[in-house]
């Protein structure tokens, strides 16, 4: 199925090293990967969105301002048979897309979990062997409005919700967490609310 990963993120103005934002995965050439690339510029670094499975793969990177919150948008759109390539919306208005076309016909990573703010290492652009991405470090940033829907979200419902709540009986949502439980001590704060 076509999906859609929209989160808001804000990346603290320093260096950072490669991290990961989301991940799903169940080998080095098998996964679902949204990741930080390493930068020593203070204002700014690159987003990296792979899917890959086995020996086919779709990969694209976009850029990111540090400092502020940007609303980001990694899509699989496999609804279009000709067009079969990943996305990156940042900030709806700046789109990066993977330079060819993938059909994937099952992307399968068993029993594994969904990874947030941290993951391990895979294999990106295909099977080279020295294209190894290594998380260094867990996510150092803020995520706002985590949402995964089993459908590429059409610009209009981005454009609409980018702001704005998601009704939890909306078509196709899988999870949605708000980040905003409640502040402060109490039983079971190890825990996240699923909004979906």
């Amino acid at each position: 199925s076509p999906f859609t990963i929209e989160l808001h993120l804000k990346i603290p103005t320093q260096v950072n090293d490669k991290q990961i934002i989301f991940q799903r995965k169940s080998g080095l050439s098998n996964n679902i990967t949204l990741a930080l690339s390493e930068s020593s510029d203070s204002t700014k670094c690159n987003l990296v969105f792979e899917i890959a499975s086995g020996s086919n793969h779709l990969y694209t990177t976009g850029s990111i301002t540090k400092g502020k919150f940007h609303h980001i948008a990694a899509i699989y759109d496999k609804d279009n048979l000709n067009n079969q390539k990943i996305y990156l919306y940042v900030d709806i208005d700046n789109v990066y897309s993977s330079s060819k076309s993938q059909n994937f016909a099952k992307l399968n990573y068993g029993t594994t979990d969904t990874l947030i703010g941290s993951g391990s290492q895979v294999r990106l652009e295909g099977n080279n062997p020295g294209n190894i991405f290594t998380p260094v470090e867990t996510l150092s940033g803020s995520i706002d409005e985590l949402r995964f829907f089993k459908e590429k979200r059409s610009l209009d419902n981005l454009k609409r919700y980018k702001n704005r709540n998601i009704n939890k009986h909306e078509n196709n949502l899988i999870f949605y967490y708000k980040f905003n439980e409640p502040y402060g001590d109490y039983a079971g704060n190890n825990i996240i609310l699923d909004n979906s």
